[in-house]
Protein backbone atom coordinates (compact mmCIF):
# COMPACT_ATOMS: atom_id res chain seq x y z
CA UNK A 1 0.00 0.00 0.00
CA UNK A 2 1.21 3.50 -1.04
CA UNK A 3 -0.37 6.77 0.75
CA UNK A 4 0.23 9.79 -0.77
CA UNK A 5 0.01 13.02 1.96
CA UNK A 6 0.86 17.04 1.32
CA UNK A 7 4.05 17.35 2.77
CA UNK A 8 2.03 19.98 5.17
CA UNK A 9 0.68 17.34 6.81
CA UNK A 10 3.89 15.64 8.13
CA UNK A 11 3.22 16.45 11.49
CA UNK A 12 -0.06 13.85 11.38
CA UNK A 13 2.30 11.04 10.75
CA UNK A 14 3.35 11.09 14.36
CA UNK A 15 -0.09 9.01 14.91
CA UNK A 16 1.29 6.39 12.93
CA UNK A 17 5.17 6.55 14.08
CA UNK A 18 4.97 3.21 16.11
CA UNK A 19 3.49 1.12 13.71
CA UNK A 20 5.83 -1.89 11.72
CA UNK A 21 6.57 -1.95 8.48
CA UNK A 22 6.25 2.03 7.38
CA UNK A 23 8.63 3.40 4.92
CA UNK A 24 8.66 7.17 4.29
CA UNK A 25 9.93 8.79 1.50
CA UNK A 26 9.66 12.74 0.01
CA UNK A 27 8.92 14.29 -3.04
CA UNK A 28 8.79 18.12 -3.81
CA UNK A 29 5.65 18.75 -1.81
CA UNK A 30 4.32 15.23 -1.82
CA UNK A 31 5.12 12.62 1.21
CA UNK A 32 5.38 8.98 0.06
CA UNK A 33 4.13 6.37 2.65
CA UNK A 34 4.72 2.59 2.13
CA UNK A 35 2.70 0.17 4.47
CA UNK A 36 3.73 -3.86 3.61
CA UNK A 37 0.39 -4.98 4.62
CA UNK A 38 1.62 -8.71 4.35
CA UNK A 39 -1.10 -10.09 6.77
CA UNK A 40 -3.56 -8.40 5.04
CA UNK A 41 -4.83 -5.49 7.94
CA UNK A 42 -4.20 -1.97 7.82
CA UNK A 43 -4.27 -0.55 11.31
CA UNK A 44 -7.19 2.32 11.95
CA UNK A 45 -4.38 4.82 12.57
CA UNK A 46 -3.78 4.69 8.76
CA UNK A 47 -7.03 4.89 7.66
CA UNK A 48 -7.54 8.27 9.62
CA UNK A 49 -4.16 10.11 8.03
CA UNK A 50 -5.24 13.02 5.68
CA UNK A 51 -4.19 11.14 2.76
CA UNK A 52 -4.74 12.85 -1.17
CA UNK A 53 -4.47 9.18 -2.64
CA UNK A 54 -4.28 5.73 -1.62
CA UNK A 55 -2.47 3.15 -3.90
CA UNK A 56 -1.69 -0.50 -4.33
CA UNK A 57 1.98 -0.91 -5.97
CA UNK A 58 3.47 -3.96 -7.62
CA UNK A 59 7.42 -4.66 -7.06
CA UNK A 60 8.47 -2.78 -10.05
CA UNK A 61 6.33 0.70 -8.36
CA UNK A 62 3.58 0.70 -10.61
CA UNK A 63 0.77 2.66 -8.77
CA UNK A 64 -2.64 1.43 -9.21
CA UNK A 65 -6.05 2.92 -7.36
CA UNK A 66 -7.57 0.28 -5.12
CA UNK A 67 -9.21 -2.58 -6.96
CA UNK A 68 -7.92 -1.42 -10.63
CA UNK A 69 -5.69 -3.43 -12.67
CA UNK A 70 -4.59 -0.40 -15.07
CA UNK A 71 -1.55 1.76 -13.36
CA UNK A 72 -2.10 5.18 -13.29
CA UNK A 73 1.88 6.34 -12.46
CA UNK A 74 5.11 4.76 -11.81
CA UNK A 75 6.78 5.62 -8.27
CA UNK A 76 10.38 7.91 -8.94
CA UNK A 77 12.88 6.23 -7.53
CA UNK A 78 13.08 7.36 -3.85
CA UNK A 79 15.32 7.64 -1.35
CA UNK A 80 13.41 5.48 1.57
CA UNK A 81 13.97 5.49 5.64
CA UNK A 82 11.96 4.50 8.28
CA UNK A 83 9.60 6.57 9.86
CA UNK A 84 11.31 6.48 13.33
CA UNK A 85 13.99 8.41 11.11
CA UNK A 86 11.86 10.93 9.69
CA UNK A 87 9.69 11.83 12.61
CA UNK A 88 12.30 11.47 15.34
CA UNK A 89 11.45 11.80 19.04
CA UNK A 90 12.04 15.02 20.73
CA UNK A 91 13.67 15.61 24.47
CA UNK A 92 11.20 17.39 26.38
CA UNK A 93 12.93 20.80 27.56
CA UNK A 94 11.58 23.66 29.91
CA UNK A 95 10.53 25.96 27.02
CA UNK A 96 7.60 24.02 25.71
CA UNK A 97 5.87 25.48 22.62
CA UNK A 98 2.64 25.02 23.20
CA UNK A 99 0.33 26.83 20.66
CA UNK A 100 -2.12 29.79 22.51
CA UNK A 101 -5.11 30.08 21.11
CA UNK A 102 -7.46 32.92 20.62
CA UNK A 103 -10.24 33.23 23.10
CA UNK A 104 -13.43 31.16 22.16
CA UNK A 105 -16.86 31.54 22.88
CA UNK A 106 -16.96 28.95 25.21
CA UNK A 107 -20.35 28.50 27.16
CA UNK A 108 -19.05 27.40 30.59
CA UNK A 109 -21.27 27.18 33.91
CA UNK A 110 -20.87 26.22 37.06
CA UNK A 111 -21.22 22.35 37.40
CA UNK A 112 -23.32 20.54 39.14
CA UNK A 113 -21.85 17.56 39.34
CA UNK A 114 -18.19 17.12 41.11
CA UNK A 115 -15.29 15.46 39.26
CA UNK A 116 -11.81 14.51 40.80
CA UNK A 117 -8.65 16.85 39.44
CA UNK A 118 -7.01 14.97 36.57
CA UNK A 119 -4.52 18.31 36.02
CA UNK A 120 -2.84 20.60 37.86
CA UNK A 121 -0.93 23.64 36.74
CA UNK A 122 1.81 24.68 39.41
CA UNK A 123 5.55 26.51 39.58
CA UNK A 124 8.08 24.38 38.40
CA UNK A 125 9.76 25.49 41.46
CA UNK A 126 7.21 23.93 44.17
CA UNK A 127 6.94 20.49 41.16
CA UNK A 128 10.71 20.02 41.98
CA UNK A 129 10.55 20.20 45.86
CA UNK A 130 7.86 17.61 45.62
CA UNK A 131 9.49 15.39 42.85
CA UNK A 132 12.53 15.06 45.46
CA UNK A 133 10.69 14.03 48.51
CA UNK A 134 7.58 12.25 47.15
CA UNK A 135 7.65 8.22 46.23
CA UNK A 136 9.34 6.67 43.05
CA UNK A 137 5.59 4.93 42.49
CA UNK A 138 3.87 8.01 43.15
CA UNK A 139 5.00 10.42 40.66
CA UNK A 140 5.20 7.39 38.46
CA UNK A 141 1.43 7.64 37.84
CA UNK A 142 1.93 11.45 37.01
CA UNK A 143 2.85 13.31 33.26
CA UNK A 144 3.93 16.54 33.32
CA UNK A 145 5.19 19.53 30.74
CA UNK A 146 6.95 22.62 31.46
CA UNK A 147 6.41 25.72 29.87
CA UNK A 148 8.97 28.65 29.64
CA UNK A 149 7.44 30.61 31.97
CA UNK A 150 8.11 27.99 34.36
CA UNK A 151 4.99 26.68 34.30
CA UNK A 152 4.03 22.23 34.89
CA UNK A 153 1.11 21.34 33.94
CA UNK A 154 0.65 17.90 35.74
CA UNK A 155 -2.02 14.93 34.61
CA UNK A 156 -2.68 12.76 36.80
CA UNK A 157 -5.99 10.44 38.30
CA UNK A 158 -4.60 11.15 41.87
CA UNK A 159 -3.06 14.78 41.92
CA UNK A 160 0.02 15.97 43.88
CA UNK A 161 -1.29 17.66 47.12
CA UNK A 162 0.71 21.04 45.76
CA UNK A 163 -0.67 24.57 45.41
CA UNK A 164 -1.99 25.77 42.32
CA UNK A 165 -5.10 25.50 39.72
CA UNK A 166 -7.03 22.46 39.34
CA UNK A 167 -8.83 21.17 36.02
CA UNK A 168 -11.44 18.30 35.26
CA UNK A 169 -10.92 16.72 32.01
CA UNK A 170 -14.18 16.26 30.17
CA UNK A 171 -14.29 14.31 27.31
CA UNK A 172 -10.27 14.75 26.66
CA UNK A 173 -10.07 18.51 27.22
CA UNK A 174 -9.22 20.04 30.25
CA UNK A 175 -11.46 23.02 31.87
CA UNK A 176 -11.28 25.00 34.91
CA UNK A 177 -12.23 22.88 38.15
CA UNK A 178 -15.63 23.95 39.39
CA UNK A 179 -17.12 24.34 35.91
CA UNK A 180 -18.79 22.51 32.98
CA UNK A 181 -19.64 23.14 28.95
CA UNK A 182 -23.44 24.00 28.76
CA UNK A 183 -23.26 21.24 26.60
CA UNK A 184 -21.92 18.06 26.46
CA UNK A 185 -21.53 18.05 22.81
CA UNK A 186 -19.59 21.34 22.79
CA UNK A 187 -16.36 19.12 23.57
CA UNK A 188 -16.67 17.17 20.10
CA UNK A 189 -16.88 20.35 18.21
CA UNK A 190 -13.93 21.65 19.84
CA UNK A 191 -11.91 18.21 18.87
CA UNK A 192 -13.22 18.96 15.43
CA UNK A 193 -12.01 22.40 15.26
CA UNK A 194 -8.75 22.29 16.94
CA UNK A 195 -7.66 19.08 17.77
CA UNK A 196 -9.19 16.55 14.74
CA UNK A 197 -6.28 14.18 14.56
CA UNK A 198 -6.05 13.94 18.81
CA UNK A 199 -2.29 15.01 18.80
CA UNK A 200 -2.92 17.23 21.18
CA UNK A 201 -4.07 18.20 24.70
CA UNK A 202 -6.37 20.98 25.03
CA UNK A 203 -6.44 23.68 28.30
CA UNK A 204 -8.98 26.42 28.45
CA UNK A 205 -9.02 28.96 31.12
CA UNK A 206 -12.55 30.38 32.44
CA UNK A 207 -11.93 33.42 29.60
CA UNK A 208 -12.08 30.49 26.67
CA UNK A 209 -8.36 31.14 26.07
CA UNK A 210 -6.97 28.13 25.24
CA UNK A 211 -3.35 26.42 24.34
CA UNK A 212 -2.72 22.83 22.88
CA UNK A 213 0.28 21.17 23.55
CA UNK A 214 1.39 18.02 22.13
CA UNK A 215 1.32 14.46 23.09
CA UNK A 216 5.26 14.04 22.81
CA UNK A 217 6.00 17.30 25.41
CA UNK A 218 4.67 15.01 28.28
CA UNK A 219 6.66 12.84 30.14
CA UNK A 220 6.33 10.47 33.02
CA UNK A 221 7.35 12.21 35.84
CA UNK A 222 10.14 9.75 36.96
CA UNK A 223 12.34 11.86 39.85
CA UNK A 224 15.51 12.00 37.22
CA UNK A 225 13.11 13.11 34.66
CA UNK A 226 12.00 16.43 37.40
CA UNK A 227 15.74 17.50 38.22
CA UNK A 228 17.16 17.46 34.80
CA UNK A 229 14.05 19.76 33.83
CA UNK A 230 16.03 23.36 33.87
CA UNK A 231 14.46 26.31 35.21
CA UNK A 232 13.98 28.97 32.53
CA UNK A 233 17.22 30.81 31.41
CA UNK A 234 19.03 28.09 32.95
Amino acid sequence: MIYQLHIKDKEALGTVRCVAGLLVATEQDDIWLRFDDIHGAIPAALRKLPVLATFETDDEGHLFHLGCQTPVMKLKTLECMALTDFLPLKMPVAALPGLLGQPQPIPFVISQRPRNGKALLTSLVVWKKYAEEAPAIRLASLRFAVSAKGEVFIIGDILPPLPGKEYWEVQDIYIPAGFDFENEMFPVFLHQQLNPLRTQILVFDQEGNWQAIDNNYFVTAKRSAVRLTGLPHD
